[in-house]
């Protein structure tokens, strides 16, 4: 043993004056950036071996009741979450404050997860001390180490210093040398002193479909910019919707004042104002502008009772926003398409990867044409519309694409169509259906028809493909905004072709004598000669989102995992270090002498191995990552040249499925 029980070092915050102090080594603590790829915003996040989370964020808020704090927190969780059960609030003292708490049981990914979140207030800032596990694994008390771990500092409480967002590719966006670049929308933002630009989880979780967003921790003030395709008569659809969307927000407890004005992109933009009532009275701030064919809606927001101080520091937030040149959107354009494509997530029946979506339950594949499609599958796809399995946007031309797969057996391929097309109902605004020829889809004539639809004060043409195979039916809708699909046949035509319906064939996994093929993660191993009895080890809590598979001969052991986390690359190298560093403390807590680390490289993926010897037992852990998936391997073996001549053979064995 060369690691002992002991406390792990503790951590005081300099600016929001608390502390985390007197947990074990089985803890690690991470802060920053490195937090805040665990948990968006967070100041710090704990994390215990065995998968026990805890968390501290901490935000400006005035003077507000902890009730009310607590409403916000609901609601907010209300509408990222899909189906999530609370617990009564319960009131209690927690380190000399009084305190709000409410658990919440909620699935992610299939997985269940059990949070429970504790809120105060302290000088105006509002403080959320939380922990989450999986439900399998929770009861085990290890949450409240972290709540007893907690504690309050005196001092004032300062905001901390601004850290830039990293440099990142996504789908048509890009941050570079710090700088917000949308070459689609020809949008650019340079944060002003004071603002960051918000991270792609953090947009997802803060905003409704934004291009970009920007937050002042400081001030706990917000701006988002959602741009879209805007031709012809959408302009007047759009502002007209916009000043609907106002009244819905402000609802009964809200209240409509007087609109104020903004300068955006050199321009005096007008913004509605108002007040919503979201457990606590949030100042709202909407304007819309237009460049070219493209329209700009500007959003921004912070609590109500900071309004009088802070609408200067949203005008200095805006001064940071500004249009880039055709040029220089083109540049930047021809730059991103050279991007591979990172988008990435597992399901338990469905996976997403290099731009191909596969459905192992009902068979079917979708290759994405060329362009800038962004893709959202699994949770992320259904908190919108439950019964969908997969929808794609292509940036550009602002072409959407929704697939939805069923059961369908002994329906013939006319009456699913006919049975599709009775859901666009008069009373929605839809027209009467138009048939069009049968399209070819995989070798097989396919059912289409166009249906308009009256929405917005402008007419929306969307087009359904239906076809039946293997006993499911598969619908493809296709539509966009202003001048509708006119002006995207061929691309159409190019997202029809994409698609395959392999059926039965198509399976997550495959495996022999000595190899193991799985599909839905993507990757394949050979093993070294013959023998070898391999087992998939589908554990409840890795099953949804990964795989594992155990392959054994006599004394030779080999574990290999793949864990997909559907999250930003900063997100990703976060949970891999996490990994390792607890895959660390158990082999320095177990090693006789305890373990060295090497690199090495597995198929042009840098991959860090680490040496063990336990007892008799020699081993190496190699850790890597590749298209969103973190792999562990660990191979065990008798002598050191066994584990060494093993762990070579298993990795020259490996590679990624396209």
């Amino acid at each position: 043993m060369v690691a002992s029980e002991t406390a792990v070092a503790g951590f005081t915050h300099p600016n929001y004056r608390f502390k985390v102090e007197g947990l074990d080594d089985r803890w690690k603590i991470m802060v920053g950036e490195e937090a805040g790829n665990v948990l968006p915003d967070a100041s710090l996040v704990a994390m215990r071996i065995g998968g026990i989370y805890g968390g501290i964020v901490v935000e400006p808020l005035g003077d507000v009741d902890p009730s009310n704090y607590i409403k916000l927190l609901v609601s907010n969780m209300t509408a990222s979450l899909v189906d999530p059960e609370f617990s009564e609030t319960e009131t209690l003292e927690y380190k000399g404050k009084d305190a709000r708490v409410v658990e919440i049981d909620v699935k992610v990914n299939g997985i269940p997860f059990h949070y429970r979140l504790l809120a105060f207030v302290h000088q105006g800032f509002g403080y959320q001390v939380l922990t989450w596990e999986t439900t399998a694994k929770s009861g085990g008390g290890h949450g409240k180490e972290f709540f007893d771990a907690v504690e309050i500092v005196e001092g004032e409480i300062t905001a901390p210093p601004v850290v830039a967002l990293a440099d990142s590719n996504g789908i048509g966006r890009r941050v570079h040398q710090g700088r917000f670049e949308s070459p689609v929308f020809r949008l650019a933002v340079r944060p002003a002193e004071g603002w960051k630009l918000m991270s792609e989880t953090e947009l997802l979780q803060q905003t409704d479909g934004a291009e970009m967003g920007l937050k002042h921790d400081g001030l706990g003030a917000y701006v988002a910019i959602a741009p879209e395709h805007a031709a012809g008569s959408r302009r007047e659809a759009l502002e007209a919707a916009m000043l609907e969307d106002v009244t819905a927000s402000v609802g009964d407890g809200g209240e409509v004042l007087e609109p104020g004005r903004f300068e955006v992109c050199g321009r005096e933009v007008e913004f509605q104002r108002f007040v919503v009532d979201a457990g606590l009275p949030l100042r709202m701030y909407q304007g819309l502008f237009f460049e070219g064919e493209i329209s700009y809606k500007v959003t921004a927001w912070h609590f109500e009772q900071r309004s009088g101080e802070l609408a200067p520091a949203i005008q200095e937030g805006l001064g940071g926003v500004s249009l880039l040149t055709a040029e220089e959107a083109a540049a930047i354009g021809t730059d991103l398409a050279k991007v591979p494509d990172h988008q990435s997530a597992v399901g338990p029946e469905f996976s997403l990867r290099g731009g191909v979506y596969r459905d192992f339950e009902s068979g079917v594949v979708w290759r994405k044409p060329d362009g800038f499609w962004r893709i959202t599958s699994g949770d992320q796809a259904t908190l919108n519309n439950s019964v969908i399995s997969f929808q794609a946007e292509e940036l550009s031309h602002g072409l959407y694409l929704q697939l939805v797969s069923e059961s369908a057996e002994d329906w013939s391929e006319e009456d699913y169509h006919v049975a599709v097309l009775s859901n666009f109902a008069p009373e929605e605004g839809f027209g009467e259906p138009v048939s069009f020829d049968p399209v070819d889809v995989d070798g097989k004539p396919a059912l289409v028809s166009k249906v308009s639809q009256d929405i917005q004060g402008m007419t929306m043409e969307r087009f359904v493909v239906t076809t039946v195979r293997g006993g499911f039916g598969h619908q493809m809708q296709f539509w966009s905004w202003g001048d509708g699909v006119k002006g995207t046949p061929e691309l159409i035509g190019k997202c029809v072709a994409g698609f395959t319906f392999p059926g039965e064939t198509l399976v997550k996994t495959e495996k022999s004598s000595n190899t193991y093929h799985d599909h839905r993660v993507g990757y394949r191993i050979s093993l070294p000669g013959i023998g070898w009895r391999i087992r998939e080890d589908m554990d409840p809590t890795i099953a949804p989102i990964g795989s594992s598979v155990s392959c054994t001969r006599g004394r030779e052991s080999v574990m290999l995992m793949g864990l997909n986390i559907n999250d930003s690359r900063q997100a990703q190298a976060t949970m891999r270090a996490i990994i390792e560093n607890m895959l660390k403390i158990n082999y320095d807590r177990a090693s006789n002498s305890g373990s060295t680390e090497s690199s090495t490289v597995i198929k042009g993926a840098t991959a860090k191995v680490m040496s063990f010897e336990i007892g008799d037992r020699h081993g190496r852990a190699i850790t890597f990552s590749h298209q969103g998936v973190i792999y562990l391997m660990i191979v065990d073996a008798g002598q050191p040249a066994a584990a060494e001549k093993l762990s070579k053979a298993v990795i020259g064995g490996f590679d990624f499925l396209p």
